[in-house]
């Protein structure tokens, strides 16, 4: 009978592969909901923003809640036709897209490293194609409610993760501060106890 071959102190077995086995670290993908930030927003095309719209203002959602830059960068121009006065459609949706640019968006400073300030927005969200998916997804806006429930509770969620991020992140630096100061609080008492009155030259300097 062949003995097994014997495995490493961390458990794995020497006939694996390094790279078979599972220490790569794994990367979490934030919360979020495609399916209902694209509903919402059909939802806010097909009533003309009269009821949608209305509805998000109420719940304070912003476009910083959709997760999606081209979904951020529709509701941002869907909101300001409405806070215009200006009708909410297919058509005017597009023709805004059309003349607007980057730099014109408040949350732009997010992205300022990756797009263009003179970045077209429709380039941006993807051409019209885009626009008109989004619109052919849903017949009816019986769930706005829903989506935009959604929409919200992902976005609390990925606020949540980067506050506890940032405390941590903080937490980490506080730590580590500490831990310099007290080695020079401890450096500084060996040297008064050395009772060195002036550093001792260096051998090239003698």
């Amino acid at each position: 009978m062949a003995n097994s071959p014997r495995k490493r102190r961390d458990g794995s077995s020497p006939d694996v592969a390094p790279d078979a086995r599972s220490d790569t670290p794994i990367i979490r993908t934030p919360p979020q909901n495609i399916d209902a930030e694209e509903g919402l927003l059909a939802c806010c095309i097909l009533d003309g923003g009269s009821d949608t719209l209305t509805l998000c203002l109420e719940s304070n959602l912003s476009a910083e809640a959709f997760y999606r830059p081209s979904h951020k960068i529709i509701f941002q121009v869907m909101l300001d036709l409405f806070k215009a006065g200006d009708p909410v459609s297919e058509v005017s949706l597009v023709d805004k897209l059309r003349s607007r640019v980057a730099s014109s968006l408040p949350f732009y400073r997010d992205y300022k490293y990756s797009v263009d300030e003179n970045t077209n927005l429709m380039d941006w969200v993807g051409g019209i194609t885009v626009i008109t998916r989004i619109l052919g997804r849903i017949e009816t806006t019986a769930h706005a409610q829903y989506w935009l429930e959604s929409v919200r509770e992902k976005w609390l969620l990925r606020r949540f993760d980067c506050h506890h991020y940032r405390k941590l992140l903080k937490r980490r630096t506080l730590v580590r501060t500490v831990w310099i100061s007290s080695s020079i609080r401890w450096n500084s008492r060996c040297f008064k106890s050395a009772k060195i009155d002036s550093p001792i030259p260096h051998k090239s300097l003698m």
